[in-house]
């Protein structure tokens, strides 16, 4: 299963790893309220800021999920990574290929992949202590 981490705020945001988790994430876990993030020109992870139905995320929370989208993405060593989000329903699969999409009506931010580092390191331990418990 993809890796997840919460914020102190609250936002709670899933993380899609490979091409199966990615296709996963995007066409079955994913609801129209939620938030659906990708590093914009680089491969990376799909990320989905999950969000009640009938409430907007703050910016403090498409922050966090913009940042663990960078530090999940190839541009992870660079200091500011732009970030596509937008609905899931604004996304389509792009040919037979798991995991590939193209998506409509983004907005951009720029992730800092070095403010997510340590918690994506605490969540996947975490996961990973589990998955051997």
């Amino acid at each position: 299963s993809e890796p997840n981490a919460s914020n102190e705020d609250g936002a709670h945001v899933l993380v899609g790893r490979n091409n199966k988790q990615n296709d996963a994430l995007t066409f079955r876990v994913a609801k129209d309220a939620d938030i659906w993030l990708h590093v914009s020109g680089a491969p990376g992870a799909h990320v989905l800021l999950r969000t009640p139905p009938g409430t907007a995320p703050d910016t403090r929370e498409v922050q966090f999920a913009a940042d663990i989208a960078a530090y999940f993405s190839r541009a992870r060593n660079s200091t500011q990574v732009p970030v596509a989000y937008t609905s899931p329903k604004f996304l389509r699969r792009l040919g037979s290929t798991p995991g590939l999409v193209k998506y409509e009506r983004e907005t951009v931010v720029y992730g800092r992949p070095a403010a997510a580092h340590d918690l994506a390191v605490k969540a996947v331990q975490a996961r990973t202590a589990l998955e051997n418990s």
